[in-house]
């Protein structure tokens, strides 16, 4: 089954051809065990966009995924480049917004909107490149999708929020940027098409030199924070390598190689899901570079003492530095197959931000036969266990 929205332009991946003037949304419905009660959709105050945070997914897979059983969340739609897949009926409680608010700049309307009164939906990436962004084809449909349900729901353009807006969840990830939001969707609302999105932003670096990539201290979108963050000896760099600012390091140019090649992603692409996953979990933002320097580094420490707190309610500081009080907090604890709880999570992060693939992040996690390999990998044991004494050597 499917319904229409009208004056936009859709590629039907199941039809296999171009439909003009009309896209179809397929309805691929969620199991009635993640998602609430009945509501009036008159309650419907909210429309909230989030990102699923993953690399290469579609709205189908997403659909199909969360057709199963106790899934503990769900979305109204899920969104990429050629389709829609409504998978909540607007008139039942998604669950997208709950949970505890975060502390961070955030979180402006929470306990205002919430899962009751707000429609979901999730901007999927389905371009496998180990870049999480969405493509212009996927924010043009959702574009659409939100004016539609606008109009239907009488929801006023200020109240279409993300997800970070709700309760500080860096949700989605590349639109926390309150300009960046503005400019790259937010503002476009109102107008019946849209012009072309940014790319991804590639991010100035404090290196010593350009070439010394071990040196490298941080990523930073916005220039200026890159100056700030730039110690003596330091300089912060373009993608091209090129000096643009300066605190006393090598600024000697690189050698260009005489044949021009693509840029690629810097890092490596597994320690960059990792860091997205760290920055969802915890609340707090580095650098998505696929990099493990000081401030991924301190991330592990800051995942593992998350995961600690929400299981344990230790109450220790968060703040990556594993010392005395964390340790006192971890004790003897450990995680093994078919548990269910957020050091599983946090497990299933480290993993990823040690260059090793667990086959995927849950919150909380369930340790499954993805975890399992990954253990093997990194132990050398039989992988069903997770120690106290081997999450100190994740972080």
């Amino acid at each position: 089954m499917s319904w229409r929205l009208k004056e936009s332009l859709f590629y039907c991946r199941k039809l296999g051809r171009r439909i003009n003037m009309s896209y179809v949304i397929n309805e691929i419905w969620a199991s009635s065990t993640n998602y609430g009660a009945t509501r009036p959709t008159s309650n419907i105050k909210y429309i909230v966009i989030h990102y699923t945070g993953n690399n290469g997914d579609t709205a189908e897979n997403n659909g199909k995924y969360f057709q199963g059983a106790h899934r503990r969340a769900s979305a109204h739609y899920f969104i990429d480049s050629d389709s829609i897949v409504h998978s909540v009926p607007d008139n039942r409680i998604a669950w997208s917004v709950g949970g505890n608010k975060y502390n961070n700049a955030g979180g402006r309307l929470y306990g205002i909107a919430k899962n009751a009164n707000t429609l979901n939906i999730e901007l999927c990436d389905d371009t496998k490149d180990n870049i999480i962004y969405p493509s212009n084809a996927t924010i043009e449909n959702a574009l659409n999708l939100v004016r539609e349900l606008m109009k239907k729901y009488g929801v006023s353009e200020s109240n279409v929020i993300r997800h970070y807006d709700v309760n500080g969840k860096l949700c989605p990830s590349y639109w926390v940027d309150n300009s960046r939001w503005e400019n790259e969707f937010h503002s476009k609302i109102s107008h019946s098409s849209t012009s072309s999105i940014t790319s991804a932003p590639t991010p100035y670096r404090v290196r010593k030199s350009w070439s010394d990539v071990k040196s490298q201290t941080g990523a930073y979108n916005n220039l200026d924070n890159a100056k700030r963050e730039c110690g003596t000896g330091y300089n912060v760099y373009d993608a091209n390598g090129n000096v643009v600012y300066s605190n006393g390091g090598n600024t000697t140019p690189t050698p260009k190689p005489s044949v021009s090649t693509q840029s690629k992603p810097s890092g490596n692409s597994l320690v960059r899901l990792g860091q997205q996953h760290a920055i969802n979990f915890t609340g707090h933002t580095i650098a998505v570079d696929g990099l493990v320097g000081k401030e991924t580094n301190r991330m592990k420490a800051r995942v593992l003492q998350h995961a600690i707190n929400l299981d344990y309610k230790k109450g220790i500081g968060e703040d990556g530095i594993f010392g005395r009080k964390s340790k006192a907090a971890l004790g003897s604890h450990y995680v093994k197959k078919g548990e269910r709880q957020y050091m599983v999570t946090a497990a299933e992060i480290l993993m990823y931000l040690n260059g090793i693939d667990p086959n995927g992040v849950e919150c909380p996690g369930k340790y499954g036969n993805g975890l399992v390999r990954a253990s093997r990998q990194k132990f050398g044991d039989d992988g069903l266990k997770i120690t106290a004494s081997e999450f100190l050597k994740l972080i």
